[in-house]
């Protein structure tokens, strides 16, 4: 039997976890019109160290004039809503394929369903309600290999998982979401999420023709996946078109997507290939993706 491969540990440093930080401002600024002011309460004083790094990268501006003209506020700069822009931009980029990795069988299926294929995903379509799906999600066999496909793709699980964070809306709370932000506690759970999850390392097994390492596993979980997916976003396109409600709905979304790339809107996993999210880019087409 052949040794696995060493195990990353991740961690965040200070230096990173400040620029993490800063982007969550950003985003509350943007996204949930957050208003933050130079000299004000304690919810306020506590992002004084990010909001000083914000300022001295010309992320952020101060606001002198305005309806309260003896108080001054933080406002995002233009640069500010570039730099989130990007970040956003590929952290979505990701979120269009990620999630299906999300339930993968890598065992045999079920003795009362042989042919059920590995993928959780591939029986989105035989559900009719996200209840159901996600019931059927949750089941023991399907693991969760979402890391370990980041990892492999050399992207920062740590960044995706806190990404994660605010798409869930768990950083996001009417009141001290400042101090939840600014203590440990939420940082532990990510570095705990993205150290217990299956890395590729930990998906080698001897075969009966010698080792299979880890990363050949998650290569084929990609390719398989891949195909999944293309043949997901067929069926997709082949379903009857929604209300014109829906419509108005979706065209608000887009709207959002466009302007700050939020992945707040994309609650359900079948958003991350919907027709309104981009009908003309998928990263399964593109060479330089995968």
């Amino acid at each position: 039997m052949t040794e696995a491969a060493e195990r990353r540990v991740f961690s965040i440093g200070n230096e990173q976890r400040t620029q993490f930080e800063g982007i969550v401002v950003l985003w509350m600024m943007i996204q949930k019109e957050e208003i933050i002011e130079i000299v004000g309460d304690e919810d306020s004083e506590i992002l004084d160290p990010v909001m000083q790094e914000l300022y001295n990268q010309r992320l952020v501006e101060i606001k002198k004039e305005g309806l309260l003209k003896d108080r001054q506020f933080w406002i995002v700069s233009e640069k500010g809503h570039q730099h989130l822009e990007k970040f956003m931009r590929r952290y979505t980029d990701f979120l269009k394929m990620i999630d299906i990795y999300c339930a993968v069988n890598l065992g045999d299926p079920p003795s009362d369903d042989p042919d059920e294929g590995p993928f959780a995903f591939e029986r989105w379509f035989d559900f009719e309600s996200e209840d159901a799906f996600g019931a059927y999600l949750n089941q023991e066999r399907f693991q969760d290999l979402r890391v370990a496909v980041a990892i492999f793709k050399s992207m920062d699980p740590v960044e995706i998982e806190l990404m994660a964070f605010l798409n869930e809306g768990r950083l996001y709370c009417e009141e001290g979401w400042q101090w939840k932000l600014m203590t440990d506690e939420i940082w532990e759970e990510i570095i705990e999420i993205c150290n217990s999850n299956f890395h590729p390392e930990d998906l080698g097994y001897d075969g009966p023709d010698g080792w299979i390492s880890g990363e050949d596993v998650i290569s084929e979980v990609i390719e398989v996946g891949t195909k999944v997916m293309i043949e997901l976003l067929e069926e997709e396109a082949r379903q009857p078109p929604e209300s014109d409600d829906d419509d108005d709905d979706d065209d608000e979304y887009a709207e959002v997507y466009e302007d700050y790339y939020d992945p707040i809107v994309y609650v359900d996993p079948i958003g991350y290939w919907s027709p309104w999210y981009d009908p003309y880019y998928c990263p399964v087409y593109d060479p330089w993706y995968w």
